[in-house]
């Protein structure tokens, strides 16, 4: 079993989030504070330092893409940072470790 404490979610409440709440052009891009998630049983928290927006992400954003998140939605699927929590069943990734991730489609 991995016990961990967040530092990030002690120190802060909030995130910054790139997000949609509207499908449309770049205008609808919005920089938000919102709530930093808990980490479940299964889940990692990854401190993000760098993370990429790419084609898909734009034509998500128009609404012209097969597979539509729920608004709203962040967008940016590839994401570089260290690991800040790990669930209570998670054992292949330990805090602090630095990490390249390409997030599941919504």
């Amino acid at each position: 079993m991995i016990t961990a404490v967040s530092n990030l979610s002690k120190l802060y409440k909030a995130m910054r989030a790139l997000r949609i709440h509207k499908f449309g052009g770049p205008d609808t891009l919005k920089l938000e504070d919102i709530p930093i998630p808990s980490v479940g049983d299964s889940e990692v928290l990854v401190r993000v330092h760098a993370a990429g927006i790419n084609p898909v992400d734009t034509y998500i954003r128009e609404g012209a893409f097969a597979a539509l998140p729920k608004l709203p939605a962040v967008l940016g699927r590839e994401i570089a940072g260290r690991v800040e929590d790990v669930g209570e069943g998670v054992s292949s990734v330990k805090v602090f470790e630095r990490q390249l991730v390409l997030l599941e489609m919504y």
